[in-house]
């Protein structure tokens, strides 16, 4: 977990800054932990760091749910690629280095 928070400086759903400092109290760019997919079991293979908003909008909701309520197929594709791009190369770092 610890390795994952290291390398999450951005919500991979809108692409805020993620806020690490203390004493700010709990604002929109806080970071929050959340799992990817609610209907699964929590593991390191189904969480991730995103922001407070994205994760009180996503709430309980799986993220394909989540992506498809939004309803704009501009923020499914702006998503989309924030995910890939962000996802793809930290996660998949991250995890190395946890299995490792």
């Amino acid at each position: 977990l610890f390795e994952i928070s290291k390398h999450s400086t951005m919500c991979p759903i809108c692409g805020t800054e993620l806020r690490w400092t203390q004493g700010n109290g709990y604002t929109y760019d806080s970071p929050t932990l959340d799992r990817i997919d609610n209907e699964s079991i929590l593991n390191i293979e189904n969480i991730w760091i995103i922001c407070t908003t994205c994760n009180n909008h996503k709430s309980n909701k799986p993220f394909n749910k989540f992506i498809l309520a939004k309803g704009s197929a501009s923020f499914v594709t702006a998503s989309l690629t924030v995910i890939v791009l962000l996802c793809e190369k930290q996660c998949t770092q991250v995890r190395n280095k946890i299995r490792s």
